[in-house]
């Protein structure tokens, strides 16, 4: 006995996705630059870089001049503000992705130099790598996709 399937279906919520991912205003992309960037704030603020470990503690003469021994990448809060993450949707080659950087300035440097430096530890700045996607992120990022795409086969049916 010869089993056939009927992909349209299929098909149909692919496509479907797939327009809901790359239209400008995309409130399901603009959901997942909100898990990435809230969740980077969060886990930098707390102290804690990518690989789940604590910042390197600052030097004694930068404590003194922050007045606190808090190891968060926080001054004048400007790098960590939401405002400073931009995002862009970018479908190419059938793949969608998102890329996210950081803009506006810090004095006289900009915030995206500022976050490097401190991301990649340059100078005598030593690395606390906080800018990226972790498990916690990816898990979110998953959740949400699942949701999404339960919600279009609901209404494809």
């Amino acid at each position: 006995m010869a089993v056939r399937l009927d992909k349209s279906g299929w098909d149909r919520a692919k496509k479907k996705l797939l327009q809901e991912m790359t239209k400008p205003d995309s409130r399901y992309m603009a959901n997942i630059n909100n898990i990435i960037v809230g969740k980077i704030i969060s886990r930098t603020k707390s102290g804690v870089d990518i690989g789940g470990m604590r910042f390197k503690p600052y030097s004694e003469k930068y404590k003194k001049k922050k007045k606190s021994s808090t190891v968060n990448l926080k001054l004048s809060g400007q790098m960590l503000s939401s405002g400073s993450f931009k995002y862009q949707t970018i479908f190419q080659g059938g793949r969608v992705m998102i890329r996210i950087w950081m803009e506006g300035g810090h004095g006289k440097i900009s915030t995206g130099f500022l976050a490097s430096v401190h991301n990649f530890g340059e100078g005598n700045m030593p690395k606390r790598e906080f800018f990226g996607i972790d498990k916690k992120i990816t898990d979110a990022i998953k959740k949400l996709s699942t949701d999404k795409w339960r919600e279009i086969m609901r209404s494809l049916s």
